[in-house]
């Protein structure tokens, strides 16, 4: 995932019994220097991207974030802040209704 700006995103998480399920709009974040992203002062790991979590899907509030960090605990509270996300669950592109 290259790109040069900041881009609209819909982010996902798996489901066992649907698959890819989008729980927020977001913007994704190219990296920030040579050796990858920092968020909240923690490299972002190479299978994923730093975004931006711009809008929770209601019923997906309590859902845990699929990267695990200790400023948040479900998606719900990552609303407004920058997380980890792994690369094959991002989405390009923007989402015009998630409720």
């Amino acid at each position: 995932m290259k790109m040069q700006t900041p881009t609209l995103c819909q982010l996902c998480v798996v489901d066992r019994v649907k698959g890819r399920v989008i729980v927020a709009r977001g913007t994704v974040f190219p990296s920030n220097n040579e050796g990858g992203n920092m968020i909240h002062n923690n490299p972002v790991s190479p299978q994923n991207v730093r975004v931006y979590v711009d809008d929770v899907v209601p019923e997906f509030q309590l859902n845990l974030l699929p990267v695990p960090c200790s400023e948040h605990e479900t998606i719900g509270n990552a609303e407004g802040s920058f997380v980890q996300w792994p690369k094959e669950l991002v989405i390009l592109g923007q989402v015009y209704n998630l409720h």
